[in-house]
């Protein structure tokens, strides 16, 4: 993302595996597709390192400082692409939203669902499960 005409992707940090399964689809990328993602992005700097027995892996830094890891195991080219270009566009990792936003504490109870309202009807209660008495032979 480009903030008061800052890029705030700074680096990308892919590790992968020459020989591994797992690193086929970003073996892939490097060879052919990575060339011209750097010439459409020359603000990011693109490191490659080799990990013999690791799994495929991208750090990504930011200009805040932060950073953030993404697993490339067993990923397809255009994923990989997509990722790239995802993480280019956000302003950072996002720590906050990853499980459905923050929470939010109160020491009062909600009043909503006591009094039924016009507009919803009651939902009514069912008596007890019925108890199993036999065989019905």
């Amino acid at each position: 993302m480009c903030e008061r005409g800052v890029w705030q992707l700074q680096q990308v940090l892919l590790r992968y595996s020459e020989t591994g399964y797992s690193s086929s689809g970003v073996r892939f990328y490097l060879k052919h597709l990575l060339p011209s993602w750097e010439q459409r992005n020359p603000q990011v700097k693109v490191l490659v390192q080799h990990d013999k027995y690791a799994q495929p892996q991208a750090t990504f830094v930011f200009a805040s400082g932060a950073q953030a890891d993404a697993p490339l195991a067993n990923l397809q080219p255009r994923q990989l692409e997509e990722l790239l270009q995802l993480h280019r566009d956000s302003a950072g990792p996002n720590h906050f939203l990853k499980h459905g936003g923050p929470k939010v504490w109160t020491e009062r109870r909600s009043i909503q669902t006591l009094a039924p309202t016009p507009q919803a009807p009651q939902v009514l209660r069912r008596g007890p499960p019925a108890v199993y008495t036999g065989h019905p032979g």
